[in-house]
């Protein structure tokens, strides 16, 4: 693997937004998911590599039959995981957000978080209101995060500014509801699918959140990092209270809030959960974030499942302007 340094210059900012750019040039077109036809198609090539190796084969001549149709598996999966690298994944080995930001690991405490929390409640109180008059759609949304969005992804080293992509339904909405997945971005093919299940005022974070893995940040700490900031860092109140929310839902379940939380806001917080605890089935999310914890650690994620909620460390640790955004070791004098 090339150093960190290499692959943040060379392709996190080289050969990668190149690629998106070609790519995107073409998914942007279609209105339904072309990662779903992917994997659908993907499926029936297996099915259709074991079928014609067995087929016709005699008791025999099985074992060799199953062999070759293993064989011929691996070629198959190893082309994808040579794309699934080559079009996104080496995002994940580029140089980490922490390691650009101007950090205090002292700030990280007991007390620090306990004033995050307050800080929280007392921002989600101020724009509660603003956050239920507005409506928009997506792409309205789209272009209310931008100013903020580009200006968090540039200081934390993207040269390009990748412009947003359509939100697009998915055949794999049920399973996304069973475990708790609220949004996907494809790898493939650079295509976000949310949950449809998303209330208005979750929407803007996580769609900030896909957008950042569009933007070579594949960390998903560094997912969640990009999205609450940009979403705060907004002058619009719907983005500051969905970036607020995300925080709320990341916190430490022990940390201590003394501020009270209007019954607006607590109805919202109630509204998540009960959807959650509704249409979450148990066994399903456990397996997911058992294997998707395991594809992190695989990834250069050593926190797995866990990495959502190291945001909040960045965000207790880290140095920010006058506007919100966070302060880079090569912008301090």
């Amino acid at each position: 693997m090339p150093p960190p340094a290499w692959i943040e210059a060379h392709y996190s900012n080289g050969f990668y937004p190149v690629w998106d750019a070609h790519l995107r040039s073409v998914t942007d077109r279609v209105p339904f998911s072309i990662g779903d036809v992917f994997f659908v198609g993907l499926f029936l090539l297996l099915v259709g590599v074991w079928i014609a190796c067995l087929r016709g084969a005699k008791a025999e001549q099985r074992l060799r039959a199953s062999a070759n149709s293993l064989l011929g598996t691996c070629v198959v999966l190893a082309g994808v995981f040579i794309a699934f690298m080559a079009s996104w994944a080496y995002n994940y080995h580029r140089v980490p957000v922490k390691q650009k930001m101007a950090l205090h690991p002292e700030r990280v405490n007991n007390t620090s978080i306990a004033a995050l929390a307050d800080r929280t409640v007392r921002m989600l109180n101020a724009n509660v209101s603003g956050a239920h008059a507005e409506r928009f759609t997506d792409a309205q949304m789209q272009r209310l995060l931008e100013p903020t969005f580009y200006a968090t992804t540039r200081r934390l080293g993207d040269r390009v500014s990748f412009p947003p992509t359509p939100v697009k339904p998915t055949i794999f909405e049920p399973l996304m509801r069973a475990s708790a997945t609220y949004g996907f971005t494809d790898p493939w093919t650079h295509e976000i699918n949310l949950s449809t299940s998303l209330s208005a005022i979750e929407r803007p974070a996580a769609y900030a959140h896909e957008w950042s893995h569009l933007s070579g940040f594949a960390d998903e700490s560094e997912a969640n990092f990009i999205a609450a900031i940009s979403c705060i860092a907004s002058k619009d109140p719907a983005l500051r209270y969905s970036g607020w929310m995300l925080i709320w839902f990341n916190l430490p379940s022990d940390a201590h809030v003394r501020n009270r939380a209007l019954p607006a806001v607590i109805a919202d917080v109630n509204a998540i959960v009960a959807r959650f605890r509704r249409q979450t089935k148990p066994a399903v999310e456990r397996v997911q974030r058992a294997v998707y914890g395991r594809y992190l650690q695989a990834n250069n994620v050593g926190a797995g499942f866990e990495s959502y909620r190291l945001f909040v460390q960045l965000i207790t640790a880290g140095e920010f302007d006058r506007d919100g955004l966070p302060i880079v070791k090569r912008l301090r004098k």
